[in-house]
């Protein structure tokens, strides 16, 4: 009896998270670990602090008063550790810590994502912030994370670039894995087919969101709609692709309808538009179903609410229907630069006076692509370039539907004074793509140190599977185990090449509006 009771103390997984946070990349840096359960945390808290630590927890089962009291002697230093559920992953702040450790690692990267926001935040003062990733190797967990990781690079991509649809597919992919009446193989055939709809998502609104600089800068929907992109992070919703569409539409003679109280969208197509879709879909080596309709229907209705057109069987306005694909296509190719005339009221920090303004869409290619509005301001009269002020109540008015047509003349200098504008945008360009460059050089060089991490776990687990099977006697899995190993090299070496093909970089920049723009007195 005591040999059994003294085999249930080991705790494999506990020692290893000890041993690391005794080591000088750890130690003296103050943690947050977090686990899925209020059991596990307090197991943690009462093992941690009998080693010596100085440690706390936080979960559901702790009075709010108490929370507030433990983030408080956290901040002051009162513990090196504190060990939370989901309760802390989400809208609490600790910059002063420099160290997160998912003792229980979800397959969701998104709650990863959040628990690394907890201290990747405005204040850290910390030059490098260390993750730690604590799995179990050989069991089916483990192999399903290490799947969804290599497959999605999660840790070398998407963290900080993911949307809700990517966090509803990997959901899906976790649900599948804890349905216990499925067999193996059914098991498995599902997780691939969540791995290839996480994948294929996130190529759809890479492609639609690098659109969006191309479409989203003529009028005050398109500006909303990058207004709600910001808040929202980099996810595209059915309100910012309506918008793409509209814009789309209207400058191939086409247009638009929406209603606001059932929620749909109707599009009216034009021969030009018709023939845009035909010249995405021969850009294609494998055509979707629905797109024969794009390409002969007068007019198409669809929902913006995923629920209703679930239940009446609606087409539903998403980043990975075959239009809004179409219209990602040809985007790059609309970049007619619009002209405005037109008088918004003052704001704060803003002087009033007339003004040229140069709008330009910057697209950066490297390690993690984007797509940004730039805008910049001259003083018509002076020729000083104006800073902040003007671009944010132009903007504000677009987004409130207060801008307001002007009758001033075009001032004689207008066109000095925009090539002065964009000029200016261009200084900037080549001090951002210098900056840019340096933090892709650093991130190219991160990137190869983890996947060849990520290698070599998987090397030592593979050897480590071999030695027990060479142990037990048991080769049956041998050539299973070394197959994996192969593919895992296979992945390692396609990875590498990606790096490679993504760390030359550059930062083009798009002429998209121009505008006088008059500032009036509030």
């Amino acid at each position: 009896m005591a040999d059994a009771q003294a085999v249930l103390r080991v705790d494999r997984k506990y020692d290893a998270l000890l041993r690391r946070l005794r080591t000088p990349e750890f130690n003296g840096h103050q943690a947050l670990v977090f686990t899925f359960f209020r059991n596990t945390a307090d197991y943690l808290t009462n093992r941690l602090a009998a080693d010596g630590l100085r440690v706390a927890s936080l979960h559901g089962g702790v009075a709010a008063d108490d929370r507030q009291r433990i983030i408080a002697e956290f901040r002051e230093g009162r513990y090196d550790i504190v060990v939370a559920t989901k309760v802390a992953s989400e809208g609490l702040d600790f910059e002063f810590c420099s160290v997160v450790v998912n003792y229980d690692l979800p397959w969701n990267p998104m709650e990863v994502e959040q628990r690394i926001g907890r201290i990747d935040r405005l204040g850290q003062k910390s030059e490098k912030i260390n993750i730690l990733n604590l799995v179990t190797p050989g069991t089916i967990e483990t192999d399903i994370f290490l799947r969804l990781m290599d497959r999605t690079h999660v840790f070398e991509h998407a963290i900080g670039e993911l949307d809700e649809i990517l966090g509803q597919e990997f959901q899906k992919a976790s649900d599948t894995v804890l349905e216990f009446t499925l067999s193996g193989e059914e098991r498995q055939r599902r997780i691939d087919q969540s791995l290839m709809a996480i994948e294929q998502h996130r190529a759809d609104n890479a492609e639609v969101s690098d659109a969006a600089a191309f479409l989203q800068a003529g009028d005050d929907y398109g500006i909303d709609a990058i207004e709600q992109r910001v808040a929202r992070g980099r996810y595209l919703g059915q309100a910012e692709l309506a918008g793409l569409v509209t814009e789309w539409a209207a400058g191939r003679g086409g247009a638009t309808v929406i209603d606001q109280r059932a929620q749909e969208f109707r599009v009216d197509f034009t021969q030009e538009m018709h023939e845009a879709v035909v010249e995405w879909r021969r850009s294609l080596l494998e055509v979707p179903g629905r797109v024969r309709e794009l390409e002969t229907a007068p007019s198409l209705t669809f929902s913006l609410d995923a629920e209703r057109a679930r239940q009446h069987d609606m087409r539903l306005l998403s980043g990975s229907h075959p239009l809004v694909r179409a219209v990602a296509f040809s985007a790059k190719e609309h970049r007619i630069t619009r002209f405005g005339n037109v008088q918004v009221r003052c704001a704060g920090g803003c002087e009033p006076g007339l003004y040229a303004v140069a709008i330009a869409s910057a697209g950066w290619q490297g390690l993690r692509p984007t797509s940004e509005l730039w805008v910049q301001a001259v003083d018509l009269d002076s020729g000083e370039q104006v800073h902040g002020g003007v671009e944010a109540a132009l903007f504000a008015a677009l987004a409130n539907g207060e801008l307001l047509d002007s009758r001033r003349r075009i001032h004689e200098d207008f066109a000095s004074r925009v090539k002065e504008a964009f000029a200016l945008l261009d200084e900037r360009r080549i001090h951002e793509e210098q900056k840019r460059r340096a933090d892709n050089e650093a991130l190219t060089e991160e990137r190869r140190i983890r996947a060849q991490r990520t290698r070599d776990r998987q090397v030592e687990m593979t050897r480590e599977r071999l030695t027990q099977n060479r142990i037990s006697g048991n080769h049956t899995m041998d050539a299973a185990i070394r197959g994996k190993a192969r593919k895992a090299e296979q992945r390692y070496n396609d990875e590498i090449s990606l790096i490679d093909s993504r760390a030359a970089s550059s930062l083009d920049l798009n002429q998209v509006a121009i505008c006088q723009l008059q500032v009036v007195p509030a």
